[in-house]
């Protein structure tokens, strides 16, 4: 029996999502007094124990059972206490009346066998926690908050986010850490870990309210000198699976109530148009794309599409995904972003990512049954969300809803928070910490970039941005330019901004390439390709500019702008030269009317022709240096500023960029960053074939610097007593640059 007030907290109506199939440990625990492990607490119990004192009994089940007084003895004086709480009203056992409880007195007591359950199976959250390597010390925290339910208010205008807080966390028998490792009551893992490899194991929550929920945890921790990285892996083609489709309906109901549960924003001749009904039911077609003759369970993905397309669009995605063996689950709604909002004026944001959780309880109904072909092929543990625009923004809301959910795909997704069309909101100031794939295109008209960028910063799970060098909008799905004009480029305004100059099928490829890495990473748990979604393998790349942040433990934010001009360390940034430096966003780019751009906090600098410019960032005091010895590079994100509508197609030839080290006794080491930026001055693979492209590279790009390359330098640096890193800019002329150029640079860390 589950004692009141232990049961496993619930979410919302519409986020119980079938746990039965849903596997993870229960909450054993003991019952104090229970010797015999009978379930009972009678006379038996201390003539058990005695005997186990006096020989006459070799083993018990449980010695802290035994430990009736909890002294961490086991002694005459556990028998007296059991004998007067029976017989002679003394003090209740350590645990309470009605007798299941933890040990959380220290002591070198174990027990084998549990006698009862305090907690039974209910995994509703998942926590894929920082990665880690072996032999260096190991530091995260699972989070002490479960957001449960979001509701908006209308008098006045309010965000609610419904919450569960937890004080207290315990790892279950059955379920130990990854060795090296510990977990503390307050939900800090720390030690230092022994082996590599992907690990998962369950750790329970005791809420405020005295409630216990289960936490499912997946780990990386890799080799110190990371060897599961592969590099050079191509996951642009079909895998080895031929694929199959099923497909089929399910009622999903929209409610309407009135008033509106949204904020009404009547811009552009949105207006708050009552519905008709509280509530109306819809069909909703799906389909699923599986792989054939796959001998184990796998991931999920469940696709929202995005406006005024359809679920038949993204079959290449499905078909290659599926191909590689994950499970693609595409659902057709058009009412959610086309009729809906006319009711509420906020796209239908909400109501996809709805829709989303009712497919996903759908296809556990219908995988239920033993004849479904895909029944035990779905791991429900790695369940993913996925879409594109707007059916992008539904996939972050439905993490937010889910708490199970392992991960996001987004493609091209709007900007739930400011939607330039609907208005904006205090809500989702911090985007869900799962992992998150966003793969956005440098042409797109339709969710420009300072949306992406914004989006970027409010993510803080693992995540990787991918920006597609002359991708659309529209080239997302099989029918559609849009976010594109239909034109060949060519370097003027504004043809060079605004026309697409890649194929429909290349912008596939690379989309397929990195969300089949993205599924293998944190669907399968395959370390391999930590190096296309977070290592330094897009650095040079004349296809993408991707950035990423992969979540190392241990990792120290050095600066993110938004103090400047102090870091987040505390201390003033510092510049010196030619030029002007300042804070803002890195587009010139108009947000589309009537909505100014959100803000975006980039360090912009206006360089000078022929010039230079440091930027020193302190580190720490020569009193109190920082300590980087056990870390392995420092990283940042670094572009060329966007001039809309002007020629800036320079690359980063007339730049030059070295990163100095300077430890607290004066030794410097510096290296030139230039061979870490791109030489490619066109786009390889442009369309059509004979158009000559000369590449912009101005969206993010990752810039890291190993720390073994500052010692190799100069061997004498002394990582664990450093007091300053600085960037040295130098710039050269070039005959097309008719204004002075920009950079910005973004989250300089310390991984």
């Amino acid at each position: 029996m589950v004692p009141t007030g232990a049961r496993c907290s619930l979410l919302l109506i519409f986020l119980l999502i079938s746990p039965v199939q849903l596997l993870a440990a229960d909450l054993l625990g003991l019952s104090r007094g229970d010797c015999n492990g009978d379930g009972l607490r009678n006379l038996a119990d201390p003539i058990s124990h005695l005997e186990f004192l006096f020989g006459t009994n070799a083993t018990i089940p449980c010695e802290d059972a035994n430990d009736v007084n909890d002294d961490g003895v086991l002694d005459v004086s556990d028998a007296v206490f059991l004998l007067e709480w029976l017989f002679l009203s003394g003090p209740v056992p350590p645990g309470g009346m009605e007798g299941c409880s933890l040990d959380e007195t220290p002591d070198t007591l174990g027990c084998q066998v549990p006698s009862c359950t305090i907690a039974s199976d209910c995994p509703e959250r998942c926590a894929v926690l920082p990665v880690g390597h072996v032999g260096r010390t190991y530091t995260s925290h699972l989070s002490l908050v479960l957001q449960t339910g979001v509701e908006t208010t209308i008098n006045p205008i309010e965000v609610i986010q419904t919450e569960i807080r937890f004080e207290h966390f315990v790892s279950p028998i059955g379920s130990e850490l990854p060795a090296g490792l510990q977990l503390d009551a307050d939900g800090r893992i720390s030690g230092v870990p022994e082996a590599a490899g992907r690990h998962t194991f369950t750790v329970w929550g005791r809420s405020e309210a005295g409630e216990w929920q289960s936490h499912s945890v997946d780990l990386g921790i890799f080799s110190s000198d990371e060897s599961e990285v592969i590099g050079g892996q191509d996951l642009s083609q079909p895998g080895p699976f031929s694929v199959g489709e099923l497909s089929g309906n399910y009622l999903h109901v929209h409610q309407l109530p009135n008033p509106s549960p949204y904020p009404l924003w009547p811009l552009n001749g949105c207006g708050a148009v009552p519905a008709s009904t509280s509530s109306i039911g819809q069909m909703k077609p799906y389909r699923i794309l599986y792989p054939l003759g796959l001998d184990e369970a796998t991931s999920i993905l469940l696709f929202h599409h995005g406006t005024g397309y359809s679920y038949l669009d993204y079959d290449y995605l499905g078909e290659h995904l599926a191909s590689r063996g994950f499970i693609i689950v595409l659902v057709n709604d058009t009412y959610s972003y086309l009729t809906y909002p006319i009711h509420y004026c906020w796209g239908g944001h909400d109501e996809g990512a709805r829709v989303l959780l009712s497919l996903r309880e759908e296809i556990v109904e219908v995988t239920s049954n033993t004849n479904h072909p895909l029944h035990d092929a779905i791991d429900w543990d790695r369940v993913f969300y996925g879409g594109h625009s707007r059916g992008g923004a539904s996939a972050i809301i439905a993490a937010e809803f889910d708490p199970k959910t392992r991960g996001i795909i987004a493609l091209q997704p709007t900007e739930a928070k400011g939607d330039s069309w609907i208005g904006y909101t205090t809500r989702w100031d911090q985007l869900p910490d799962v992992p998150i794939l966003d793969i956005t295109a440098e042409q797109d008209f339709d969710v420009i970039w300072p949306f992406a960028d914004r989006l970027l910063e409010r993510f803080t799970g693992a995540t990787t941005m991918v920006g597609l060098h002359g991708g659309c909008h529209g080239y997302s799905t099989s029918v559609s330019d849009a976010g594109c004009n239909i034109c060949d480029w060519i370097p003027s305004a504004p043809w060079l901004d605004q026309c697409r100059y890649i194929s429909r099928d290349l912008q596939w490829q690379l989309t397929c390439h990195y969300a089949t890495a993205f599924l293998e990473r944190h669907g399968r748990g395959n370390l391999s390709t930590d190096g296309i979604l977070y290592g330094e393998e897009a650095q040079l790349s004349p296809f993408v500019s991707l950035v990423s942040r992969r979540r190392d433990s241990g990792e120290i934010l050095i600066d993110d702008f938004s103090t400047f001009p102090t870091n987040q360390l505390g201390y003033p940034i510092e510049w010196s030269g030619q030029g002007t430096v300042g804070v803002g966003s890195c587009y010139d780019v108009p947000s589309p009317a009537p909505a100014p751009l959100l803000p975006i906090d980039n360090l912009i600098l206006q360089l000078d022709f022929n010039g230079q410019l440091a930027i020193t960032e302190q580190l720490g005091s020569v009193a109190a240096p920082l300590d980087a010895s056990e870390h392995r590079q420092f990283k940042m994100r670094l572009k060329n500023h966007d001039r809309w509508g002007m020629v800036d197609n320079f690359g980063f030839s007339w730049l030059q960029l070295e990163m100095v080290l300077r430890d607290s006794r004066g030794r410097e080491a510096a290296i030139a960053l230039g061979a870490k930026l791109p030489e490619v001055e066109t786009h390889p693979q442009p369309f059509p074939a004979s158009t000559s492209v000369t590449l912009k590279y101005q969206r993010y790009r990752d810039v890291s610097v190993t720390l073994g390359e500052f010692t190799s330098a100069n061997p004498d640096l002394d990582l664990s007593s450093l007091v300053e890193l600085r960037l040295d800019w130098v710039t050269s002329s070039n005959p097309q640059m008719v204004v002075s150029p920009r950079i910005g640079i973004d989250d300089l860390r310390l991984e």
